[in-house]
């Protein structure tokens, strides 16, 4: 399994950007959403644990897994 550096660095040579950009457009995504008009969009983005203000790319990264798990391990009976 990849550590979030990794997919962040696997990311980064995908898109051909720095680690830098990746992680400043991961984390400008979160404060958009926290920002939202749409309290649907700020509820789930407060739902990111952090230990800031918001969240950071690894800590974004970290609830997307565990979203993903949950939904795929429901669908598992």
């Amino acid at each position: 399994m990849q550590t979030y550096s990794e997919v962040i660095s696997a990311s980064a040579r995908r898109f051909g950007v720095s680690e830098s950009e990746v992680r400043s457009t991961i984390e400008a995504l979160a404060e958009a959403g926290l920002r939202s008009p749409d309290e649907n969009i700020r509820y789930f983005w407060r739902q990111v644990p952090c230990a800031g203000e918001s969240p950071t790319a690894e800590e974004i990264i970290e609830r997307l897994v565990f979203l993903v798990r949950a939904v795929h391990h429901s669908g598992e009976e």
